[in-house]
């Protein structure tokens, strides 16, 4: 029996190796210069389309209009990603709140910081799902560990994907505490209670705005219910504008004045 067992090759997976690998097909996110996924780039082509379909009837009555405008799809798409990207970073620092709440009550039961963060995957995917950025980034640090990668070699790499935000600052805080020393449980615990305090100051600032936001697309709108509406009861009232060049240099300043309105607005409006 024991000649038996001795010519048994036992092949023991080699987990570490695994992970690696799986490590490196994913692919880090930049938080900073997201990509749009298949789906929004057909809905922002689709949006952006429209767009210039409206503008091409109200202000010129011209299908050669919706060929001149089109390279607006360009500068909508533009803007519609630094949109998606300004949701995407506070939908993240308000997965990461909740992330810190989770490390907090993890150090104070006696975890290791390491490990801290670890077993926070289980609690943000209970909450927001596995599909979410932050268990993305949390697997991510888990499997760096795995692989030998410092804690703080993963955290500045995330605050430096998604700079300007709770994240750098967390992982600037936490690189500095590396270098000092000190007790973790109370510096990590002043380290969230900041970092919470200005996300939630941050969310605070986003309903009032919001209400905001609300009404500048309420009035974005209403010119182009006014002329459809006079267009509609009083018909060829607005035929002397078309098909004539003074009637097209009006309506490309009043295009253009509508334009840059529209972007005054959302400029008031943007938090930095």
């Amino acid at each position: 029996m024991e000649h038996l067992f001795t010519h048994i090759k036992w092949k023991v997976p080699d987990w570490s190796l695994r992970n690696k690998t799986r490590l490196i097909k994913w692919k880090k996110i930049d938080y900073e210069n997201p990509t749009l996924s298949i789906k929004e780039e057909v809905m922002c082509f689709l949006e952006g389309g429209i767009i210039i379909l409206l503008f091409s009837y109200f202000f010129y009555r011209s299908f050669l209009a919706i060929l001149i405008l089109s390279p607006g799809l360009w500068l909508y798409r533009k803007q519609k990603q630094k949109k998606l990207r300004k949701k995407r970073r506070e939908k993240l620092e308000e997965e990461f709140k909740e992330t810190l709440l989770s490390i907090q009550t993890n150090l104070q039961s006696g975890y290791s910081i390491e490990n801290a963060f670890v077993e926070s995957y289980k609690y943000v995917t209970g909450i927001y799902g596995d599909s979410c950025d932050m268990a993305k980034e949390l697997l991510w640090i888990k499997r760096g560990l795995q692989n030998g990668n410092t804690l703080e070699q993963m955290l500045l790499d995330l605050g430096k994907r998604c700079p300007k935000s709770a994240l750098e600052d967390f992982a600037d805080i936490y690189s500095i505490v590396c270098k000092t020393g000190g007790d973790w449980n109370d510096i990590i615990g002043k380290i969230v209670t900041n970092v919470i305090t200005r996300i939630e100051m941050q969310e605070e600032i986003n309903i009032l705005i919001h209400g905001k936001k609300t009404e500048s697309r309420v009035m974005c709108i209403i010119p182009f219910v006014i002329l459809y509406y006079m267009d509609a009861t009083s018909k060829g009232y607005f035929d002397v504008m078309y098909h004539n060049m003074i009637g097209i240099g009006i309506m490309t300043l009043c295009m253009t004045a509508y334009i840059l309105a529209f972007l005054m607005v959302e400029k008031m409006t943007e938090i930095i």
